[in-house]
């Protein structure tokens, strides 16, 4: 028997993988969460309502300036509830916004 034991233990260990499924099948439930787009944060973005101004400056078009205002205005209001509450800084329209939408995030989901 004892001659058997490690070849008895990794069957059963593939066992436990399949079954289980570990791994190798995983099982889908009706209680398991779906991954929706929205609660994905891609942190290769910059968050706007965390950055700093040298992050801030990162993103196209945006300077020192127009850094400090996005700091200004997230601690006056209590941070940007989405991204394009962005455009409400001075000298962020439609046509800046449209360029810098998909570099910015507000960690917010």
């Amino acid at each position: 028997m004892k001659k058997y034991l490690p070849v008895l233990v990794i069957i059963i260990a593939f066992m436990v993988i399949i079954f289980t499924g570990i791994y190798v099948y995983p099982i889908k439930t009706n209680l398991s969460k779906e991954l929706v787009v929205s609660d994905y944060i891609d942190y290769s973005k910059i968050n706007i309502n965390t950055a700093t101004v040298n992050e801030l400056c990162g993103i196209s078009g945006i300077g020192e300036a127009r850094a400090n205002e996005i700091i200004d205005y997230r601690n006056e209001n209590g941070g940007f509830q989405s991204i394009i509450e962005i455009k409400k800084i001075k000298g962020i329209g439609e046509k800046l916004y449209s360029e810098i939408k998909d570099e910015i995030h507000t960690g917010r989901g």
